[in-house]
């Protein structure tokens, strides 16, 4: 389950990665990585893992 979770935030963390190289968008990069924050954290707080 958390090898799952860590491949998704791998894969979730070069897509914000290509879209902060390929449209130099600062607020893009922003809602992508809080998104990607957001979720880890409900996904942690589920496995009771979110402090």
């Amino acid at each position: 389950m958390l090898v799952m979770l860590y491949a998704v935030y791998i894969l979730w963390r070069r897509g914000c990665a290509v879209v902060l190289w390929r449209y130099s968008n600062t607020r893009n990069a922003l809602r992508c990585f809080y998104s990607l924050a957001s979720w880890l954290c409900s996904s942690a707080t589920a496995l009771e893992q979110c402090s």
